[in-house]
């Protein structure tokens, strides 16, 4: 079961997931024990990150893509005749993006967005 972050975060969502991931994991130790307690960190998270040397990863933009409007059929031909391993673009039957990438099976997988 997925966990669910409180809904009131007022921090950055990658600092509010640490601190609730490091929350919920000493309140689960806790329980073990027979006792709940609450607390409270002491540390920043920057400086928790530190100590365990966990950082989280960078986005960094590369490129733009232009979606061209196709249908999913001369997407899949494009996908399959280039060297890339995704294909950005506009579905002409419902003029949404989709996406078709190259699967590890060989195959070709296609993302559309929920209407």
């Amino acid at each position: 079961m997925p966990k669910k972050f409180p809904p009131t975060c007022t921090r950055p969502l990658p600092q509010c997931s640490i601190r609730w991931r490091n929350k919920s994991s000493s309140t689960r130790r806790s329980t073990l024990h027979g006792s709940v307690t609450a607390t409270t960190p002491e540390k920043s998270v920057i400086e928790v990150e530190e100590a365990l040397g966990e950082r989280l990863p960078r986005i960094i933009r590369t490129h733009e893509v232009a979606a061209k409007p196709m249908s999913v059929d001369d997407a899949a031909i494009q996908i399959g005749a280039s060297v890339g391993d995704f294909l950005v673009f506009r579905n002409a039957d419902t003029d949404r993006l989709n996406v078709v990438y190259k699967r590890k099976d060989g195959n070709i997988g296609w993302i559309e967005p929920e209407a």
